[in-house]
């Protein structure tokens, strides 16, 4: 494992030699983070233009929210297991 810090800031990028999942990577994402909140997008889904200012909105308003959970456009459809998730 290698932790990159740039110049940037907000941005630190952990990188492993080999896969290790997305569950893997979204807790070592979590373990790593200083952040008062967190948003994971995963590869597979395409995000409204404008999540980031639903979550900040969804956040000033309930400011006690332990979890946000926001809709997500699903691409097509191209497997069982990808017809499944869209029923």
């Amino acid at each position: 494992m290698s932790l990159s810090r740039d110049c940037n800031y907000f941005i630190n990028v952990i990188h492993y030699p080999e896969n290790r999942g997305a569950s893997y990577a979204r807790n070592t994402g979590f373990n790593y983070s200083t952040a008062d909140w967190i948003l994971f997008l995963d590869d597979d889904v395409i995000p409204d233009e404008n999540i980031l200012d639903a979550y900040a909105g969804a956040i000033q308003r309930y400011p006690n929210a332990k979890v946000f959970v926001g809709m997500t456009e699903l691409p097509d459809a191209c497997n069982l297991w990808t017809e499944c998730l869209r029923a």
